[in-house]
Order: structure tokens, then C-alpha cells, then sequence
């Protein structure tokens, strides 16, 4: 069961909504994991996730970088690398071209985590 190729879940998972936001992981491996989340348009994305990730029990790891803010390398099982693949995200299908620590969540954000070996 792929979620992509049902054209009306496709678009649900692209354009923002005027109820929760959601963070999907794409794991890569025909494994996802979805989590609703309540923004207050003051926190980041990292802020949510390392909130939101500690409370589902999903592993998240990261790096900070001085006057670049944090860089994810891990979720649940998946570690930046391995299998040349690594963790992106994008926002209401838009690839983000802010940092997840940059980043304000906004109400209806659909925001698409996946482990992928793509260039962006």
C-alpha cells in the first residue's frame, strides 16, 4: 500500500489544512509514521519534533551547529548515510529551503519527512 498513488491522500499530504498540522516520516522502507501536531506559530519544527517525537516514543538525533541551529541525523531507525540516504523535509510539498530549527510551524502545515538518497 503506497499512499502516493491514491491522487486524493497525495494532495491531502500536500496542501495545507485549517485544522492540526501533521509531520509524516517516510522511512523509506514502505514504513511511515504519522504524528498530528497543535503549532503555536512561535515554535520551530525542531522544537515540536524533539517535544512531540520524546512523548510517541520516536527516536530523534541531531547535531548543533554554532549560528546555523540544529541538523537532524536520525529518526526512529534511520541514521544519515546509510544506504547513501538521508533525511529531508518538505513543507506543503514544497521542499524547504529553511532549516528545521529555522523553521515556524504554521496551522495546516503538512510537513513530509522522508529518508532518501534524491538530491534536492
Amino acid at each position: 500500500f503506497t499512499i502516493s498513488k491514491i491522487p486524493a491522500a497525495q494532495e491531502f499530504l500536500t496542501k495545507p489544512s485549517p485544522g492540526p498540522s501533521i509531520i509524516t516520516m517516510d522511512f523509506g522502507d514502505d514504513a511511515a509514521k504519522t504524528l498530528k501536531i497543535q503549532p503555536d506559530g512561535v515554535k520551530t519544527l525542531f522544537q515540536i519534533m524533539k517535544e512531540s517525537f520524546s512523548e510517541e516514543g520516536v527516536e530523534l538525533n541531531y547535531e548543533t551547529y554554532s549560528g546555523l541551529g540544529e541538523f537532524i541525523t536520525q529518526i526512529g531507525g534511520k541514521k544519515n548515510g546509510e544506504g547513501n540516504s538521508y533525511w529531508q523535509f518538505w513543507v506543503n510539498g514544497a521542499y524547504s529551503s529553511a532549516g528545521v530549527s529555522s523553521y515556524t510551524v504554521k496551522v495546516g502545515d503538512i510537513i513530509k519527512w522522508k529518508f532518501t538518497d534524491e538530491k534536492q
